[in-house]
């Protein structure tokens, strides 16, 4: 029985298989206590997901946690361990128009509303490859901190799975010299090609690519950068 947050540390160390530190603890359990779900709890807590799941099993086998459906409550139990162990509530400081990343999407003017049509239309994600696509705006924000960090204009860019299009919003943008999207998903490649071809996006190619396999050769060595988004 864990009785501590360095017992929980030890247990949750071996199911996960790899290391936790006790802070990803205390941030989950702020979180726990200002949310019950799990999206804005992984969010808030920033433990991946492969950790959160085995803290979130051991929380429950403790009755810190209840689960309801999709709810994570937090118990009395819990409520009394986070004091015991002065584990405040998580609180907010972030910026609200940037939602703390630092970065503002108004920068990419022209871009904003096109990417968001475009983006209405994508194919629907499936668990076949784990797909499960981001917001249009996070997309955007990562092409404007790309744009921020020098990583846009006149690059050649290659994009390692693509289910947030991020390759189309680079693209968009007019700025790459070149933009190469890869994916497992023939549905993805096919809707980015759609997509170039319709918006007459000439630096914007694709190649359906199972990266488990090694690049192929004329690709090895070629960009200035990569972009990925690996699963949890």
């Amino acid at each position: 029985m864990c009785v501590n947050i360095l017992d929980m540390q030890r247990e949750l160390k071996e199911r996960a298989g790899i290391f936790v530190s006790a802070r990803d603890i205390e941030r989950t359990l702020a979180a726990l206590q200002t949310t019950t779900d799990i999206w804005t709890t992984v969010e808030r807590s920033q433990v991946p997901m492969r950790v959160l799941c085995a803290l979130l099993g051991i929380l429950h086998e403790q009755n810190l946690i209840a689960i309801e459906d999709t709810q994570l409550i937090l118990t009395d139990a819990g409520r009394a361990f986070c004091h015991e162990h002065q584990i405040a509530p998580w609180h907010a400081t972030t910026c609200h128009t940037c939602n703390g990343r630092g970065v503002d999407i108004a920068s990419l003017a022209g871009v904003v509303s096109a990417f968001r049509e475009i983006a209405r239309n994508r194919p629907e994600a499936i668990q076949d490859f784990d797909q499960g696509y981001v917001t249009e705006e996070t997309t955007l924000a990562r092409v404007a901190f790309l744009w921020w960090r020098g990583d846009l204009d006149g690059k050649e860019i290659i994009v390692l799975g693509d289910d947030d299009l991020v390759s189309i919003a680079c693209a968009l943008t007019g700025k790459p010299k070149r933009v190469v999207a890869l994916d497992i998903d023939d549905r993805l490649i096919s809707f980015i090609d759609a997509v170039s071809n319709e918006r007459e996006l000439t630096n914007l190619t694709t190649l359906q690519h199972d990266l488990r396999e090694p690049l192929p050769d004329e690709l090895v060595g070629k960009f200035d950068v990569f972009f990925t988004d690996p699963t949890e």
